[in-house]
């Protein structure tokens, strides 16, 4: 593979200490890992205020998609650009995909009860919205598991239920699934 050659798909997180790790584990293949890896700031920040700019994925992958920043967080994180450019996190990458020739996909992972921090109370709700606010509403289909279907039907975007998208196991501690019970035993 030519170190040089461009990628089509680009991880991205707003968790900048995550993005430092694999960027680093992936600088050899290119870019300085950043070929594979971005950071969710930054990449908004590239293309966002240039609208003759498009992004060169045809794949964005999300990473903790149900944190993503709402308009009022963007127009606090980015307070130099204008004020037609703010939006939430969700409507800008609805927008970058659509500017991308030919077709692109957003898979956007997330997970429950993580919105955590101002500016992320909004959720899933936002990705309905921007969906629905979309350009070419018509073009999307959401495919994702049973579980976030309330969050989705009745909308004018197709969607698709499947629970092989549900990935309901952790593997964060999977060394750590019985601590309780040792915990237990040892306080027992």
């Amino acid at each position: 593979r030519d170190p040089n050659a461009p990628t089509h798909a680009v991880f991205l997180s707003g968790n900048g200490p995550l993005v430092e790790v694999l960027q680093y584990q992936l600088k050899d293949p290119g870019g300085g890992g950043q070929t594979f890896v971005r950071g969710v700031r930054d990449y908004l920040g590239t293309y966002v205020p240039r609208a003759d700019k498009v992004p060169p994925e045809h794949l964005l992958v999300f990473d903790e998609a149900q944190r993503a920043f709402s308009a009022e967080m963007i127009r606090a994180k980015h307070p130099d650009w204008s004020p037609n450019l703010i939006r939430s996190q969700p409507e800008l990458f609805i927008d970058l995909c659509e500017r991308t020739p030919q077709w692109c996909v957003l898979v956007v992972l997330i997970g429950s009860g993580q919105e955590i921090h101002r500016g992320e109370e909004e959720g899933l709700r936002q990705w309905r919205l921007a969906l629905e606010r979309a350009r070419d509403s018509a073009r999307w289909t959401v495919h994702a598991p049973a579980e976030v279907e309330p969050v989705f039907a009745g909308g004018p975007v197709r969607t698709s239920w499947n629970p092989a998208l549900n990935l309901n196991t952790s593997l964060r501690f999977h060394l750590a699934a019985k601590l309780h019970e040792f915990v237990e035993g040892v306080l027992q």
